[in-house]
């Protein structure tokens, strides 16, 4: 598991749903 990768995609999922 990347744990990179998924506070990347975390963060970027939450930075798209803050910005909506």
């Amino acid at each position: 598991m990347q744990w990179a990768s998924l506070m990347s995609q975390a963060t970027q999922g939450l930075l798209h749903c803050s910005e909506t």
